[in-house]
């Protein structure tokens, strides 16, 4: 079996930052965990505008009663929760079994 890693050249360079961004994820705090998800989270709300119409456009036909500032706290919300959802699951996979497996 070859346990040779593949040299860092440019065309591998994403994927090794990937790699190290991910173990620097799994060594923080769950608390510094959840903050730095919210602060991408706001990004994702920010760049991502069409999701965030198609978002809103969904919750205004599901809901019509619901008033246009309580949609888009909830988009808002929904943003920010899954971004922190996706660090959750990356640190969960890389780091924090050991740190709960201690806690059990």
């Amino acid at each position: 079996m070859n346990n040779q890693r593949p040299p860092i050249t440019l065309k591998t360079l994403p994927s090794w930052l990937l790699i190290a961004l991910v173990w620097l994820i799994s060594k923080l705090p769950l608390r510094l965990i959840r903050l730095i998800g919210a602060f991408f989270g706001i990004i994702l709300w920010s760049l991502a505008r069409q999701r965030r119409f198609v978002a809103l456009t969904n919750l205004r036909l599901c809901f019509p009663d619901m008033p246009d500032s309580e949609r888009k706290k909830l988009v808002f919300k929904h943003c920010i929760r899954f971004a922190q959802a996706v660090l959750d699951r990356i640190a969960s996979v890389e780091g924090v079994n050991g740190r709960v497996a201690l806690s059990a």
